[in-house]
């Protein structure tokens, strides 16, 4: 069989033959390629059997034109105009899926269907169809007889009635995807229809059946149709599905018996477990209280969507809380015929909902009984939120404080700062740097009810979008006025002491805790015979003061000092500027700040004097 088709002996070279054969190749990949995109649906798998019978039509009659024997040629002849008879067929289905009128014209195509076969069979048994072959310079094709002229009316009726349901089609659709769909389609297919100039040549009239040519602008404009605008449109009905299958809620649909005809994944894996099954069973096993025989009843007449919340004890789960959506189902007389049920697991955002609540309160109570003030601001620059403890700090209360603009609520001096601040956070050119919750702390003066002022300190915190740009201001106001009182004393202390050093008969240094001289009273000058910028900044041990046979005991008096040691005057030599040697008594004291700052204060005492008395009366 295969040797009686494909003996190479009976074809021989044909350029008339490439044109045909490659818009065939085209026709069918671009049907192939359709049903791959569109996932094989219903309307993709016409429109490829569409683009397959006109591929075989122009495949065929290219093989024809190859053919070097009537007999050859003959054969795929009747094998390609067999194709044909159903090429009306496939344009009218692929048009009523096209335009949505596929049920609504079924019996027209089921008879459309029926006369291609029976002129298929006039073709294959009788020669009243195809009475022969004409060979023109291109070579053999079809000579029709009488039937053909009835396969023609009924060719060109389902043509004129496929461009009727397209342009009825665009000229019914408001702008949309598918009317611009349709109207590529409808001229499309009006370039395609040219095709049909074929008949020609099988009715005797010499004209190349270049029918090839109106083909493939048809296929590649429908090409573009389909890549711009799809062959299916999503519609609810087309979406349905795919959305009950990938919500994460639970749905059912129960008719009014109380059997559940659908369930998607959500349900299965909510409702059914080892003694149920969900899907042709009876809702009320599932122990769900509201579905009840009455209270489903009572839903089924029920007009508007019901919102609940209910408990529902999960065998394995324990107790959840579902909040439920119901619907009712109708048909065109407005009777009930199933309710549509939808449940979220709510247990998890309710025990969040009630930490929250409890943070709350937690919060709150800590906010209102903290000494320090805890306000929050809009970018507006007026306050939201105010704690209790403002009365104690300014005396105004909390709907009072709230209600002052920041003019009345912070003294002129501090105004300036806060709000350069403020607009420095604010400033575009900030925002990709700054932090989320980036924060300042700044001293300001409150102004005060009974209009006395108070120092504050307040940290500024700037809450942040993604974006960068502030959407709130946190602030955190403590009340610093004794602690400034303090600081102030101490600088007053620290002045009084260092006015004594400075008047002190003794010479008096200060090192800081690596040794290096930090400052030197005028008495400390006039004994060594240096000034104070001579020394200051140096390294006691590298200065030239302490003599060479003191310099280990200096530093080991000196270390001992910075641990903390209370160590008892110790004896050195001193050498002057002038190299006059001098022998000093030194009493190191160790002089704190805080953890971090300290420092050594040597107060000398000049001994030569009396070291030189002593050694005369020892000589003596």
């Amino acid at each position: 069989m295969f040797e009686v088709w494909f003996n190479l002996a009976d074809y021989g070279w044909n350029p008339y033959a490439i044109p045909p054969f490659v818009v065939g190749l085209v026709s069918f990949a671009l049907g192939a390629a359709v049903c791959v995109r569109e996932k094989g649906s219903k309307i993709s798998l016409l429109f490829f059997l569409m683009t397959t019978t006109t591929a075989i039509w122009l495949l065929g009659y290219s093989v024809v034109f190859c053919a070097i024997n009537e007999i050859t040629a003959t054969r795929w002849a009747v094998l390609t105009n067999s194709a044909v008879t159903f090429l009306p067929t496939t344009v009218y289905v692929f048009t009523l899926a096209a335009v949505g009128r596929s049920s609504q014209y079924r019996i027209t195509a089921l008879l459309s269907l029926l006369t291609s076969i029976a002129f298929c069979a006039a073709l294959i048994f009788t020669h009243s169809f195809m009475t022969g072959l004409y060979h023109y310079s291109w070579g053999y094709y079809s000579r029709f007889g009488w039937v053909s002229a009835l396969f023609l009316v009924f060719f060109f009726g389902i043509l004129l009635e496929s461009l009727r349901l397209f342009l009825g089609e665009y000229k019914r659709l408001i702008h949309s995807t598918k009317k611009q769909r349709m109207k590529r389609l409808l001229v499309a297919f009006c370039i395609g229809y040219l095709g049909s100039m074929d008949y020609l040549a099988a009715y005797g009239i010499p004209v190349y059946p270049a029918g090839y040519l109106p083909v493939f602008a048809f296929l590649m404009m429908v090409g573009r149709a389909i890549a711009v605008y799809r062959l299916i449109d999503i519609t609810p009905s087309f979406a349905a599905e795919q959305i009950i299958k990938t919500m994460a809620d639970a749905l059912l649909v129960i008719d009014r018996s109380g059997v559940v005809r659908v369930a998607n994944q959500a349900a299965l894996d909510l409702f059914q477990h080892n003694e149920i099954k969900l899907i042709g069973g009876n809702i009320m096993i599932t122990g769900i209280d509201l579905f009840k025989k009455d209270r489903l009843a009572r839903l089924i007449v029920t007009d508007s969507v019901q919102n609940n919340e209910i408990t529902y004890q999960h065998p394995n789960k324990g107790k959840l809380i579902l909040e439920i959506s119901t619907s009712v189902i109708r048909d065109a007389k407005a009777h009930g015929l199933a309710v549509v049920f939808i449940a979220k697991d709510v247990t998890a955002r309710k025990k969040a909902d009630q930490a929250l609540r409890e943070s709350e309160i937690h919060y709150r109570l800590l906010a209102e009984n903290v000494s320090d003030v805890i306000w929050t601001m809009n970018t507006d620059l007026k306050f939201t939120y105010m704690s209790p403890s403002i009365e104690r700090l300014t005396g105004y209360k909390v709907e009072e404080a709230m209600a002052l603009s920041l003019e009345k609520t912070i003294a002129a001096g501090s105004l300036k700062e806060v709000l350069n601040a403020i607009a420095q956070e604010f400033a575009p050119e900030n925002r990709k740097a700054a932090s989320k919750f980036q924060s300042r702390t700044i001293q300001l003066e409150y102004l005060c009810k009974k209009g006395n002022m108070v120092w504050t300190e307040v940290q500024i915190t700037f809450l942040r979008r993604e974006d960068g740009r502030v959407m709130e201001i946190l602030g955190v106001t403590r009340d610093i006025t004794e602690r400034r009182k303090a600081e102030e004393a101490v600088r007053e202390s620290e002045r009084c002491y260092a006015e004594l050093v400075q008047q002190a008969p003794d010479p008096i240094i200060t090192l800081d805790r690596l040794g290096y001289l930090q400052s030197m009273n005028p008495a400390a000058e006039l004994a060594l015979g240096y000034g104070s910028p001579e020394l200051i900044g140096k390294h006691f041990a590298k200065t030239g003061v302490v003599g060479p046979d003191s310099v280990a005991k200096t530093l080991q008096e000196f270390t001992l000092t910075i641990l903390g040691w209370q160590r008892p005057p110790f004896e050195l030599q001193v050498i002057r500027k002038d190299s006059i040697v001098l022998t000093m008594e030194a009493h190191p004291k160790l002089i704190r700040r805080d953890k971090e700052s300290f420092r050594v204060q040597v107060i000398f005492r000049d001994i030569t004097e009396r070291k030189r008395i002593e050694q005369e009366l020892l000589s003596a």
